[in-house]
């Protein structure tokens, strides 16, 4: 519901990297250098989006949820 969306001023960011921005981020990921996963903290595929979306606007303790397709 996007007036939901307006009231709980939620923000949905999506991602969008250049070729130069993500060759250079593998790199660094690939040379150890930087770890992610601990910044992931839920996961869902895309048929549990409502869940996702539930957790996004209560949870206290998420920092990045993935939504695979």
């Amino acid at each position: 519901n996007p007036y939901e969306l307006l009231i709980r001023e939620i923000t949905i960011i999506g991602s969008n990297c250049q070729l130069y921005d993500f060759s250079a981020a593998l790199k660094l990921l690939k040379a150890g250098l930087i770890r992610v996963r601990p910044l992931i903290t839920h996961k869902f595929p895309l048929e549990e989006f409502g869940k996702a979306f539930q957790i996004a606007q209560t949870s206290h303790d998420k920092l990045k949820i993935i939504i695979n397709p």
